[in-house]
């Protein structure tokens, strides 16, 4: 990680070459046999500090020469660019990777018209995760000053857990507006609940069954749809511009919409718009203008208001997501305006992903939570008063038991559910396992499911072996068995706390917990949180990667920014 980059004007001229060789806003590959594509993976390299006594195994790869010759799993897109209100240059890119990943990097720069000038840079780093975010850093940009265009060029790699690597490179360029005045304000999604983080929308959950009343926002559905529900968002919003919007030149391809889940499974999924049901007739009709206040409506019309699932909802619906493991999600959406007078501007809003400065044209709003599933259906709970339940007929009227001193019970905040398919030879999060202890207490689970072991640290269940001790209602027990298996149903898992019991000083934040099956498991805070952690956590991944990648993934780790 550098926060300056110092590159000769041969090397600022090679990239601004081969940005004018790439078709704009598209994906591709590299290949390092290749000298041109050897020659900017260098670059990049160089800009970010990432050397051969950093990443070995990485610059092996490169020296090989070997090209990437499997399917597209990677999609770059930029979500921002333009100039900060400081007039300051930026540009952020998303990279979305949906294989099984161990490694990413990437480098961003934005190229002026000159071709010799860099105006901002910015590198970051991924460990085990699908979804990289790379923005310019604003310590390392320049002040635009009256610049025509920019050009936006993003360079990548990422590397799955047995050592096979691809290079991508990513090309944008983009008419610079002054966009003095602009102002956006976004009534949906918003948090609606003080307690949130993240946005919480209710997805895949059908009549009868009990629901996340406490979501900010809930569709549910007729009757369920299997393994991968449709992912749903409200959009309601304006923008006060600088001229009068001319809104018959406004078409579809002028709307760009997508949700990206980010896994604990170390994947990602692009989802883009479900046009089966958010039409291209929809997308336009949503838009409005009042003289320069452009204005647009994909209103909430879920459960309170009308009760619309993805068939009939006016929110924007998405392409199905597993949402197996998710960690957070991420919304875009971009608006290309005409003017009665005057040259188009791009519009965004998006996710917070980083906490650098946007342009003057993007607006941030917080992340998405779509909720992911653990337990198996017909799982039974431990409730406050010692009696069981099957964790599918739990809802926020419960109270679990947890164990813990003072807070010995919580109320069931929230309830999740999901279909799950896997087979017994899919391991880790992607896989469902079947735990059974010496005392004979047993869960089926999800791989990402957090179990609680005899010292009381948190375990993903994938991650217990044989003889290994865990944490029962009767005790420590030594587990007997541990496989994936085959499978296929619904899953459910629990959010614990009520506000009150959450604002307490001695909730145990990330470590809430309930007995399923006798077994004792974490709620889905903990889940979220400590999947995430172990993935940085070098004591715990060096002993689970190659020998010749630990030194790569200790650099990469050392790297991230965000």
């Amino acid at each position: 990680m550098n926060d300056s980059i110092q590159l000769t004007p041969a090397q600022k001229q090679e990239l601004a070459n081969f940005h004018a060789s790439l078709t704009r806003d598209e994906t591709v590959y590299l290949d390092p046999s290749d000298p041109l594509h050897l020659g900017v993976i260098q670059i990049a390299n160089e800009a970010s500090g990432r050397t051969a006594a950093k990443y070995p195994y990485l610059f092996a790869v490169i020296n090989s020469g070997a090209p990437y010759t499997g399917k597209q799993l990677d999609i770059a897109t930029m979500v921002d660019a333009g100039e900060t209100e400081e007039g300051k240059a930026t540009a952020t890119v998303w990279l979305t990777s949906e294989g099984d990943n161990l490694i990413s990097g990437g480098t961003t720069f934005v190229i002026g018209p000159a071709q010799t000038e860099i105006l901002a840079f910015g590198d970051n780093a991924g460990v085990s995760a699908g979804f990289l975010t790379n923005p310019t850093l604003s310590q390392n940009s320049v002040t635009v000053d009256g610049e025509p265009t920019i050009d936006i060029l993003h360079l990548a790699y990422v590397m799955d857990p047995k050592g096979i690597t691809r290079f991508t490179a990513y090309a944008n360029s983009i008419v610079m507006t002054t966009g003095a005045g602009d102002q956006a304000t976004i009534a949906a999604p918003i948090i609606s609940h003080d307690e949130h983080e993240n946005i919480e929308i209710a997805v895949g959950r059908t009549q009868g069954q009990p629901i996340n009343d406490n979501a900010d926002y809930i569709y549910v559905e007729p009757e369920d749809e299997g393994a991968s529900p449709y992912l749903i968002s409200p959009f309601v919003g304006q923008w006060v511009l600088n001229g009068t919007p001319d809104l018959t030149k406004l078409s579809a391809a002028d709307l760009v919409t997508y949700v990206v889940v980010q896994s604990n499974d170390k994947k990602a999924e692009h989802l883009t718009r479900a046009t089966e049901f958010t039409t291209d007739e929809k997308m336009l009709a949503a838009f409005s203008s009042e003289r320069n206040i452009l204005k647009w409506d994909f209103p909430f019309d879920g459960s309170g208001s009308g009760d619309k699932g993805y068939r009939d909802t006016n929110s924007i619906v998405y392409k199905p997501g597993s949402l197996t493991s998710e960690q957070r999600s991420y919304f875009f959406f971009s608006m290309t305006i005409q003017f009665e007078e005057g040259d188009p501007v791009t519009y965004n809003v998006c996710s917070k992903n980083s906490p650098e400065t946007p342009s003057i044209n993007c607006k941030t709003i917080d992340n998405l939570m779509y909720y992911w599933h653990c337990a198996a259906a017909g799982t039974q709970v431990t409730l406050e008063d010692g009696t069981e339940a099957l964790i599918e007929s739990l809802d926020t009227s419960s109270r679990v038991k947890t164990g813990i001193d003072g807070l010995e019970s919580l109320a069931v905040y929230a309830t999740v559910k999901g279909s799950h398919q896997s087979t017994s030879s899919q391991a880790g999060c992607q896989g469902i396992y079947q735990l059974q202890a010496e005392n004979s207490k047993s869960v089926t689970a999800s791989g990402c499911h957090i179990i609680f072991m005899e010292d009381m640290s948190c375990r993903m269940i994938s991650d217990i072996a044989v003889d290994e001790v865990v944490m029962t209602d009767s005790g420590p027990s030594k587990v007997t068995q541990n496989d994936p298996i085959d499978h296929s149903g619904m899953f459910y898992g629990l959010v614990l706390g009520s506000k009150e019991e959450r604002a307490r000083e001695d909730f145990p934040v990330n470590m809430a917990r309930f007995y399923a099956g006798g077994i004792l498991t974490g709620d889905h805070h903990a889940m979220q949180y400590h999947c995430s952690k172990c993935y940085k956590d070098l004591d715990y991944m060096l002993p689970r990667i190659q020998q010749d990648m630990k030194t790569d993934y200790t650099s990469a780790a050392a790297a991230v920014r965000y």
